[in-house]
């Protein structure tokens, strides 16, 4: 991967992520994009303490390119009243297509049932609730829905994962596109364990933050096994104050594997319904 700012320094970084137990080793591989920085990188941006209070994420303690992808979110995981997010719509898999829910509600409860598919469930708590239940495929697409999201980047700045903020305004091109008209991206690079996955597993995660809406655009990496994972975020839907992903990729080595399309978003008070342990 090659870096440009505006000095014309090139800055060249090559990247394969394995998991190894106690920690990362970056090495060898490539991206598959290209990107050119019209900032120079950053090493700042490290893991935040006392970001949370009781459940809730207190903007003052998150480092500043954070406190803007929280604000950008909306005020549901900072004050009460709007704890349950709700996401309506239709989720496609290689089995097709079918109507689906998703709801989120802080700290970090999620709950995905579609159709003709088991429910699952992960519960900071209780960790994945039927884990025995759920395929591979299943524990994936939770990873997308879950691990991957901008929430679970925020709340992370609390759990012990490990952070470097790369820069900002990444360009997608060599940095030589006439007048250039975006996108451009914040990059943070950071190592956690996959919650929805069982046995939590570590990764090694690149998050793409829209530089212009501070909206999470992608999560982007490697398995063990090689396979290239990209989890995209797309039209965005403002709804009462709050932002919502209007469309959320799994793609594997560049084939769409899952997709969730939103119909209708919606955020309201947290319930105590049984919906999780």
């Amino acid at each position: 991967m090659t870096f440009k700012d505006t000095k014309t320094r090139r800055l060249s970084i090559g990247w394969t992520e394995r998991s190894r137990l106690g920690g990362f080793l970056l090495f060898g591989g490539s991206l598959c994009c290209w990107l050119s920085a019209q900032t120079a990188i950053s090493s700042t941006g490290s893991t935040a303490t006392s970001a949370i209070s009781s459940n809730y994420v207190n903007p003052t303690s998150l480092p500043s390119p954070v406190r803007g992808y929280l604000l950008a979110l909306g005020n549901r995981i900072q004050t009460p009243g709007n704890e349950r997010t709700t996401l309506l719509g239709s989720s496609t898999d290689q089995k097709g297509t079918e109507s689906a829910q998703l709801i989120w509600q802080v700290p970090g409860e999620i709950r995905f049932v579609r159709t003709n598919e088991p429910t699952v469930i992960y519960d900071p708590s209780a960790g994945l609730v039927n884990a025995s239940s759920i395929t591979p495929a299943d524990a994936d697409i939770l990873e997308s829905l879950f691990d991957d999201a901008a929430e679970s980047f925020i709340y992370g700045f609390s759990q012990g994962s490990a952070n470097r903020f790369f820069g900002s305004r990444f360009r997608t091109d060599t940095g030589t596109t006439p007048n250039y008209q975006g996108p451009w991206y914040d990059i943070y690079n950071r190592a956690a364990t996959a919650k929805a996955q069982p046995g939590s597993p570590s990764r090694q995660k690149l998050y793409y933050f829209d530089s212009q809406t501070r909206l999470l655009a992608k999560t982007v990496y490697i398995l063990p096994n090689s396979i290239n994972v990209s989890t995209e975020f797309s039209n965005w839907i403002q709804s009462g104050g709050q932002a919502f992903p209007g469309r959320i990729v799994r793609t594997e080595n560049g084939s769409t594997v899952f997709s969730f399309t939103v119909s209708q978003a919606s955020a309201g008070t947290a319930l105590n319904d049984g919906l999780f342990p």
